[in-house]
């Protein structure tokens, strides 16, 4: 029904025939190319998705591509404080040798 409705032969869809594809996205819970999937965690979230949609410029939203480029990424590998130290070469040796004997002293009969 969805991509009946937006079938426009080549024109551009009004707000009216975007407001009944929105509304039948929402009443079936789904996403299609007319909405979006936003997830509301508080109040004032909702709020602002309500006046957002109650505004004159609702499908005329600026798209963003995702690929958005970070003035002053977070990078934790960067971060001294947070350097984990190497094990010894010598530690799996170790430890093999301490399950050898472990296993060998259990293995002994009595």
């Amino acid at each position: 029904m969805i991509e009946q409705l937006g079938r426009a032969g080549g024109t551009v869809l009004d707000a009216a025939q975007l407001d009944k594809i929105h509304a039948i996205a929402k009443r079936e819970q789904i996403v299609t190319p007319y909405s979006s999937m936003i997830v509301l965690v508080n109040d004032e979230q909702r709020r602002m998705l309500a006046e957002a949609e109650a505004a004159a410029d609702r499908f005329d939203r600026k798209v963003e591509s995702g690929n958005e480029t970070l003035e002053k990424p977070f990078n934790p590998l960067a971060s001294a404080s947070t350097s984990v130290p190497e094990a010894s070469p010598l530690t799996p040796v170790l430890t093999a040798g301490a399950a050898f004997l472990l296993l060998r002293r259990r293995s002994r009969p009595l």
